[in-house]
This record gives structure tokens, sequence and C-alpha cells, in this order.
């Protein structure tokens, strides 16, 4: 039954799930270039991120999606929400403001509803459920954490800090789950995350900090370059810390679509 997503759709997905990517394991082997300094350099680059960011338990926006990969762009809006530490909604929206789709997980259920095709998925948050829509793993903690800009934790070893040429720093943060690479510029602002899934390379760029919210990036960039696919979030609106709605974060099949189980038979 999943075949019976059209390209558009499967399209749709990828943009609102690819932001999540982050959440699967390997190793970052080589070192960066750069200078190693020492790790109290390191701590503080995470920690004073950490200040800018952490009061941050939730994000809501509005953004522009482009999508980009081998013969196929898909360009459209999206409302998102995000609620620490494992609640996400993603409504696709037509140029006229109609759901296209809509994508609710939080830590138990995964829905998909996608009203063109009178279609509801439903089974748990799991990352092989995810898996079936954007081919990748993706834990919705993954997906939160990277849309608040959140930062793997600093214990008392397992990173390795690099000075750069133009001000900026690396961190090879090797103890955390997948392993990341964090990228600071001169001013201590997160621009970049690398990590890998499945052994192949992801990274996710930040840009425009502050534009819309202060010190927050306003712009994402996710690129696969195995994939040859890129995904660009460009936010229009952008609201921090809301009390939402429970039922936001729950999806019920309407009356008359037809339901597939994902951990099921028909799934």
């Amino acid at each position: 039954m999943l075949s019976q997503l059209t390209n558009k759709s499967l399209l749709l997905l990828i943009a609102v799930c690819s932001l999540g990517l982050l959440c699967s394991c390997s190793a970052i082997i080589e070192p960066p270039p750069g200078s190693r300094v020492e790790d109290r350099i390191g701590r503080e680059l995470v920690a004073n991120w950490s200040d800018r960011v952490g009061s941050f338990s939730s994000v809501q926006g509005v953004a522009h999606i482009e999508v980009d990969s081998p013969g196929s762009t898909f360009k459209g809006n999206q409302v998102l929400l995000a609620e620490s530490p494992a609640h996400f909604r993603a409504e696709s929206l037509s140029p006229f403001g109609v759901p296209l789709l809509t994508l609710v997980a939080n830590k138990a259920e995964l829905n998909v509803l996608l009203p063109a095709q009178n279609i509801f998925y439903r089974g748990r948050a799991s990352a092989e459920n995810l898996r079936r829509f954007t081919r990748i793993p993706l834990r919705p903690s993954a997906l939160v954490g990277l849309l608040l800009c959140q930062t793997p934790l600093l214990n008392g070893g397992g990173f390795n800090t690099y000075a750069q040429p133009d001000g900026g720093w690396v961190l090879d943060v090797v103890d955390s789950t997948p392993p990341q690479r964090l990228y600071f510029d001169a001013s201590g602002r997160l621009t970049a995350i690398h990590s890998f899934v499945r052994g192949y390379p992801l990274v996710m760029r930040y840009f425009d900090h502050g534009r819309l919210v202060a010190g927050f990036p306003a712009r994402f960039e996710l690129s696969s370059p195995r994939a040859k696919t890129v995904v660009r979030l460009d936010f229009s609106e952008q609201k921090r810390n809301l009390k939402f709605r429970p039922g936001l974060f729950q999806l019920q099949p309407p009356l008359g679509t037809t339901i597939i189980e994902l951990d099921g038979e028909n799934g």
C-alpha cells in the first residue's frame, strides 16, 4: 500500500522529515583541518551556545521549503511545530493554504494523513516507520533537537577542538550518538553540524542568526552528497516557547479514510 504514495507526496514527506536525519551511527574518521586546542575552549563554545538557545523548549514557524534531488524539484510552504523532547507536527500547504500532507509524531505514535489520496498511516514512532517514508531512519527526538539547535552534552572527554584560520572552531564529538562534527563561527554561533546516517555524510547548515528570533537561525539547509539532495527551509515566521495543546501532536483518521497500519500486515 505504501506504493500508493505519489512522487509529490514522497517529496513532501522527505521535505518534512529530512530535518531529522542525524540519528544513526558511524564514526568521523578523518580529523578536520586546523590546530588542535585545549578542551576548555570546546566546552566554553558549547556552553555559551547552549546559554543562547538552551531556554528554547518549543518552536513554531512558517517556512518556505525547497527540495532539490536528481530528476525532481519541490517548492512549497509548511507550518512546523516542535516541542522538546519528541513532539513534532508538520503541515505541507498548497499556495492557497490547503493542507496537502499532515505528519504528527510524539514519543509513542507516528501518524500521516494524505488528504488528496484519502489515506491515513499510523504506527509506532520508530525509526523504521519513519524510514518507510524518508528512506532513512529518524527519531522524533533527533528531529526536535535539530530544530531547536541543541548540541550534545560534553562530559569528561570524548571530543576534540580545532581552531580554524577564519577564527572559527570545529568540534569533533565522538561520544555522542551519532558522532558529530560541530562548526562555530568566530562569534561563537553554531553554523553547521556534520553527521552520518548508515555511514554516509549529511550536513546541516544554519544561516541568518537573529533575523526573526534573537540568536536563532532563520534558514536551514540539509544536504546529502551521496543522494545529491538538498533540503532548504527559509522561515518567514518563528515563535519560541509557546504552550501547545497536547492534541496538536495527535492525529485521528477522518471518517471514510483508508487506514494503513504501519506495524500491521498491510503496513
